[in-house]
């Protein structure tokens, strides 16, 4: 079977991180494509057996007729390379590219499945979700991360809901050991809230941090706000902002706590991740993603989104209590079985059969 990609970029992010993931897996069985809409690196290590179209057309223009020029070409694009790979399923990535890539396709034979990789809400742009709209019912099929979302696009016929995959796979017989590191993980922008982390580091007991480290993992242009808040706090001897790391794993193995104070998510891959390790996790109860993963008081805690106040007492709660870490980790661990690579693979494969 010949499956093509198609998404915006590689370069980095958790829906670049699934894709790559899906991609590598399934190449093992199958003939893989992926095209790629810029002309940046690729961030995540991707089988030599895949084939990597990329277009170099993420560009913006200012102009309204260079924008028109732009999509036109784009749309172009996508079609001429679905067109030379004559692919048996077509697999997009995110709501602009889902968009373009229905466009590109229209009248040809190949079917399309879209992937939504964020919660509903979380487009605001008013255009983009009208053409969401009319133009999603058009696809073959459509893959969302939460029921939440998949109650939301009722003009779509053909759902499933699937996860997204660990990129690593963990031994639940082996005992991590943990260190005094508390990790919070993703971009760092304001829908993923690390201000309200910081703002919980400020007003916990100073005296149980003595031992611990904060570290915060990743990238993102509220970094130098976050980098002056730390300051202001008086933190810098507990919070450290290491941005992105390869080795993310290393640091989910040593971490005893993960914070997610996301506002919005669509399936968290840095607390899946986590808690495959066995960190210890705290994660906002948001629209969509964490409550699939923490069952609360049972392998974490769900707390209220921007709740400062709930975030110190459960962070001071685990830190304090080395035996509820300790629960909250096996527990963490057993119930990320689901997630396992091969499981999601398999049901992406039944999946792309029906549709096909």
């Amino acid at each position: 079977m010949k499956i093509l990609f198609v998404i915006s970029s590689l370069h980095m992010g958790g829906a670049e991180r699934v894709l790559s993931t899906l991609a590598n897996h399934l190449s093992f069985n199958h003939d893989v494509v992926i095209v790629k809409l810029d002309n940046k690196e690729v961030f995540y290590e991707i089988n030599e057996k895949i084939t990597v179209e990329s277009l170099d057309l993420e560009k913006a223009n200012n102009s309204f007729l260079k924008k028109i020029a732009h999509n036109f070409t784009l749309l172009y694009s996508i079609r001429k390379n679905v067109k030379k790979y004559n692919p048996d399923i077509i697999i997009s990535f995110m709501d602009r590219t889902n968009i373009n890539t229905l466009l590109a396709t229209m009248f040809l034979k190949n079917k399309v499945i879209i992937s939504e990789r964020t919660n509903y809400d979380a487009q605001k742009n008013k255009l983009l979700r009208a053409l969401r709209s009319i133009i999603y019912p058009f696809s073959n099929g459509m893959v969302v991360l939460s029921q939440y979302d998949y109650d939301k696009y009722h003009n779509v016929k053909n759902k499933k809901i699937i996860f997204n995959p660990l990129f690593i796979n963990t031994n639940t017989d082996t005992i991590l050991e943990k260190e005094k590191l508390i990790i919070s993980v993703g971009r760092l922008i304001e829908g993923k809230a690390f201000d309200i982390l910081l703002k919980a580091l400020n007003i916990i007991d100073k005296a149980l941090l003595n031992d611990w480290k904060v570290y915060i993992i990743g990238e993102g242009k509220e970094r130098q706000k976050l980098e002056f808040m730390v300051n202001d706090f008086g933190l810098k001897k507990t919070v450290e902002f290491i941005g992105l790391k390869k080795n993310i794993v290393d640091y989910y193995k040593k971490a005893s706590i993960c914070v997610s104070t996301s506002r919005a998510e669509g399936f968290p891959n840095s607390l899946s991740e986590a808690l495959s390790l066995g960190c210890a996790s705290i994660a906002t109860d948001c629209i969509s993603g964490p409550s699939e993963l923490i069952k609360n008081a049972e392998n974490g805690f769900l707390v209220e989104v921007d709740n400062v106040d709930e975030i110190r007492n459960k962070l001071e709660l685990l830190i304090k209590d080395e035996s509820l870490r300790n629960t909250f980790s096996k527990k963490s661990i057993e119930m990320s079985k689901k997630y396992n690579v091969e499981n999601i693979v398999r049901e992406w494969e039944k999946y792309i059969e029906e549709i096909i």
